[in-house]
């Protein structure tokens, strides 16, 4: 099969998984002989990254009129590339408005949020416009709801799940986070990495630290991340007399070197497309405790790779806690299943569904 030319879409100005997610998938692309251009938000995170790879990015406007001449831009390069893919929902409109002005390269889009489309018309329109060739849900949760959105051709929805690069988390000098904390050894360390955004409910985490804090003193938990709600979970953890039980880190560049410390990672997100941070938790060989939001029950299997808990629901996240605590062969059998069931989740298969995807476009009519 021929080497092929892809225009990727980045429109986001910060760096957080779903970046990281685009990143692995050219990392792999290239790796593999084929080109790869971004375009993207001028002095993004995604510009920084592609310059330090070398990779030709343009630099262009998301924004207001100045997404009316990205359009046209892209429908004027975009005979260059084989394939063009969006990766966020302003991609997409960009794709959207440059089909309308007569582009003719088919537009792959990648969907990673797990709530449906608005139904205006204008929404509606764009999703159903058949030059978006293909729309890779990162979940079966998101593929069901995009399939039930749209009104033609709904076997275009497909699932490719996101993956991780296991080799972060191999050969590496571990180092304790209780140390780096000052933590004393003998807590039980449960944490999150996620980003403080309102989907990811940090809420309920620390409601469920309220709880079991109140039973046992051994309980400490950390927030590993940084994000827009910052502020308003930290002053709800001091509305609930945490902070000597919580610690904030903000973000972290070492997770691979300090997760495997954790007793057990708690995830308790309202929505999620799919929720990566789960699969470094399982390469990390600590417990997952977690919600049923989205994509997160394709990963977390009750009982065999972890425990899971409906959305919100504190009392049963804080037993499913207490019984990784009491009982350390569970937690040993559901890190053991866990490490099997990620090999299902690397880059590398999430780049060879991607470029099959690629290929079976450009040899059929879509």
């Amino acid at each position: 099969m021929k080497p092929l030319k892809i225009l990727h879409l980045s429109s986001e100005v910060s760096w957080r998984g779903g970046e990281q997610q685009i990143a692995y998938l050219i990392e792999e692309l290239v790796s593999a002989g084929h080109t790869c251009e971004i375009l993207g938000r001028d002095n993004s995170a995604f510009e920084h990254y592609a310059r330090k790879e070398n990779l030709r990015f343009h630099g262009v406007s998301y924004s207001g009129v100045g997404l009316i001449k990205t359009a046209f831009l892209l429908k004027k390069i975009s005979s260059k590339y084989d394939i063009v893919h969006a990766h966020s929902g302003k991609s997409h409109t960009l794709t959207f408005l440059a089909l309308l002005a007569g582009m003719r390269t088919p537009v792959v889009l990648s969907r990673r949020v797990d709530f449906v489309p608005k139904k205006n018309f204008f929404t509606q329109w764009k999703y159903n416009h058949l030059g978006i060739k293909r729309i890779i849900g990162v979940s079966n949760a998101i593929t069901e709801i995009m399939r039930s959105y749209l009104t033609k051709k709904r076997e275009r929805c497909i699932t490719i799940h996101s993956g991780i690069d296991l080799r972060r988390f191999s050969d590496i000098q571990k180092k304790s986070l209780r140390s780096i904390l000052e933590l004393p050894k003998g807590c039980f360390l449960l944490g999150n990495t996620s980003a403080l955004a309102d989907h990811k409910d940090y809420f309920t985490f620390l409601k469920v630290a309220e709880v079991l804090s109140n039973k046992d003193a051994a309980y400490h938990f950390v927030i590993m991340g940084d994000g827009p709600m910052a502020n308003e979970v930290k002053s709800f953890a001091r509305d609930l007399n945490l902070m000597d039980r919580v610690t904030f880190t903000g973000f972290l560049n070492t997770i691979p070197e300090v997760l495997g410390d954790l007793n057990v990672f708690l995830m308790t997100s309202k929505t999620e497309g799919l929720g990566t941070s789960i699969l470094d938790a399982f390469a990390s060989r600590v417990p997952v405790v977690a919600t049923k939001a989205g994509g997160i029950p394709e990963m977390v299997i009750h009982e065999s790779t972890g425990l899971i808990a409906d959305v919100g629901d504190v009392d049963t996240l804080a037993k499913n806690v207490e019984r990784l605590k009491a009982n350390v062969q569970l937690a040993q059998e559901l890190v053991s299943n866990a490490s099997s069931k990620l090999l299902e989740f690397t880059k590398e298969k999430t780049a060879k569904r991607t470029l099959d995807i690629y290929y079976e476009i450009l040899n059929t009519s879509g």
